[in-house]
């Protein structure tokens, strides 16, 4: 239905507006310039000059007000507003405002009328009139005074001369406080003039007469313990006490009242006495006699109570030691010691083995294995250890598993068939050890004979290329070229440079002189070489009692000391000797030789004693070097 009306009104609005079209008979043609009334505006058709009554555009102006001016007491105002689209101008006036009156009463005077005077109060107006003119009034006169004459009080006009002064003097003697005056006043008015000035008096004080607080003299402070006090002298005329150097009086300090605490030690603190000044608000303070603290007191016997007397402030583990502290006896302390000397320590627990987790067998070496089951400060201990088993597990191989034959020095190398474990074979016996069969055919050298070495054959093992060598061959020494005897009775090889000494012949050695080495003749020994030049002659010969005692701190006039060389013991019969070599109180080594002993002392850092025991009855001499 909405459809159909809709379509019906579409086509008659197309008939008007041909209809439209078909009356005016022309095509319109609209300006630009606006034309309008008071309350619209519009566009006007202006096609080829006909007079066209259609319009465009057209609508009611928008106004905007473009100027105002205010209304006055006699004046008009306006308002202009212009229309912002075509420009078009509309003034609105108000009414005028009419003067604001204002009365001003002027009262009269002795001289002048009295009047109304009406303006306007508004601002800009200049309005004014007068009304209701008052008559002069009489002259209010005022009397003669001693420095002016009768006058109007309300005009200039005066009567008469002034009075003058009715002077009187008072004269006001000098103080301490003021100096003195005459003073000169009118009966009539309040005339005042000072004349005559008097020099003030002196303070007068009771320095000397047993002066008196707040009578004589006035304290302003009061002296502490320690700082003086200050007061002034009261003047006698004017009781006042000013603070001046000639009023000043100094009050001693009082000096401390001492009172004293005594506080007796604590375990931690020490006791002390304080001593305080009981003088009111005096704060000084001191300290003496200070005692040490007690020191905390523990009990740490055996039977000691846990909770009571100690605590566990460590735990001890399987390796570790664990401490005890323990509380302080005295009463009110109960500190838990943090100090040595109020702790002990607890023993390890030790590990918790148990059974073995691991048998032995041939893959651990024949070993129980054991693990820790002790769980401490609630980690569990993870150390395991190791015993050997009394019986071994030996590896289990045969020919089979030989992996590297034997030799005649090294052992045959094996995989075991139990453990996979490459071992060597058994020492006891078993197949697989070294064959010691050297074979020494291989000559590598010839070492000639000297006087005091054999010469030998070196020779090398072919039969595994071991590298073992044999020492065989030997051949007798070369005899020594003996040099010439030295005073000292020393003779020296030319070829070894090995030295001798001279003894008495019947040895039973078979020869006079015997080498400092190794006591032989021929030398057989590998010791150092003798460097010295010659020897020290023998003392008297030591009479040596069996099982007696000899000691020798001194050979001839020197005395044993580091790096001495070698000591000679000479017996004319063949005798066993003990002979103890001493650093201070140390025992360093000790011979067990027989018939003639060589000591050698440079191989100890020190040496001050000797001491020399015989098995047997024997007179023995000392040789010494030089």
């Amino acid at each position: 239905m909405k459809k159909r009306i809709t379509l019906i009104l579409s086509v008659l609005c197309l008939f008007v507006l041909m209809l439209a079209l078909a009356s005016c008979g022309h095509e319109h043609a609209f300006g630009t310039d606006w034309t309008g009334d008071d309350i619209n505006h519009w566009h006007k058709c202006d096609a080829d000059g006909d007079e066209c009554e259609e319009v465009s555009d057209k609508a009611a102006h928008t106004f905007k007000v473009t100027s105002t001016t205010a209304s006055s007491c006699d004046v008009k105002g306006t308002v202009k507003e212009t229309c912002t689209v075509c420009g078009y101008v509309k003034t609105t006036e108000s009414a005028v405002l009419g003067h604001d009156y204002v009365e001003e009463i002027v009262a009269p005077t002795c001289v002048k009328g009295g009047i109304t005077i009406v303006t306007c109060k508004r601002d800009g107006c200049d309005y004014r009139a007068e009304k209701n003119p008052t008559p002069i009034t009489t002259h209010s006169w005022i009397e003669a005074t001693c420095t002016e004459p009768k006058k109007c009080e309300n005009c200039p006009l005066t009567e008469g001369a002034m009075l003058g002064h009715d002077l009187k003097e008072t004269v006001v003697p000098p103080t301490c406080k003021a100096d003195g005056y005459t003073e000169v006043t009118c009966s009539r008015c309040d005339y005042y003039e000072k004349t005559t000035p008097v020099d003030r008096l002196d303070h007068l004080y009771n320095k000397d007469d047993n002066p008196q607080e707040g009578v004589d003299y006035r304290v302003i402070t009061k002296p502490t313990c320690d700082e003086a006090g200050e007061a002034y002298y009261i003047c006698k005329l004017c009781h006042r006490a000013y603070q001046s150097d000639e009023s000043r009086i100094e009050i001693p300090a009082t000096g401390h009242k001492e009172v004293y605490n005594v506080i007796a030690p604590t375990c931690v603190q020490p006791g002390i006495t304080e001593i305080y000044c009981s003088n009111g608000d005096c704060d000084y303070y001191d300290t003496k006699d200070e005692v040490p603290a007690n020191g905390h007191t523990y009990y740490m016997e055996e039977d000691a109570v846990l909770g009571t007397h100690f605590v566990v402030t460590l735990e001890p583990t399987c390796t570790d030691k664990g401490t005890r502290s323990y509380i302080c006896t005295v009463k009110d302390c109960g500190v838990t010691a943090t100090e040595e000397k109020g702790q002990k320590e607890i023993d390890p627990l030790g590990h918790d083995w148990g059974e073995p987790v691991v048998q032995p067998w041939c893959g651990n070496d024949s070993n129980y294995e054991y693990k820790c089951n002790r769980t401490c400060l609630g980690v569990k201990c993870e150390e395991t250890k190791k015993e050997k088993a009394e019986t071994e597990v030996r590896h289990t191989y045969n020919d089979g598993s030989i992996v590297v034959a034997a030799t005649c020095c090294e052992p045959a190398v094996y995989k075991c068939i139990a453990c996979d474990k490459i071992v060597t074979a058994y020492a006891d016996g078993e197949i697989g050890l070294p064959t010691n069969a050297h074979v020494y055919d291989e000559v590598l050298e010839v070492v000639p004979s000297t006087c005091t070495e054999k010469g030998y054959t070196i020779y090398g093992c072919s039969a595994g290329k071991c590298g073992t060598t044999k020492n065989d061959t030997y051949t007798p020494l070369e005899p020594h070229a003996l040099g010439d005897v030295s005073e000292q009775g020393a003779v020296s090889c030319l070829i070894c440079n090995k030295s001798y000494v001279n003894v008495t012949a019947g040895s039973d050695k078979g020869s006079d002189k015997v080498c400092f080495g190794c006591g032989n003749d021929p030398c057989t020994c590998e010791g150092a070489s003798a460097d010295w030049e010659g020897i020290k002659k023998p003392d008297a010969p030591y009479e040596l009692k069996s099982g007696e005692e000899a000691t020798i701190t001194t050979v001839g006039d020197s005395e044993l000391s580091i790096g001495y060389g070698l000591i000679v013991l000479y017996s004319e019969k063949a005798a066993s000797f003990t002979v103890s070599i001493y650093n201070g109180e140390e025992l360093i080594k000790t011979y067990y030789e027989a018939g003639i002993t060589v000591i050698d002392l440079y191989e100890y850092e020190t040496v001050n004693k000797v001491v020399i025991t015989a098995t047997e009855d024997a007179t023995a001499t000392l040789y010494r070097p030089i």
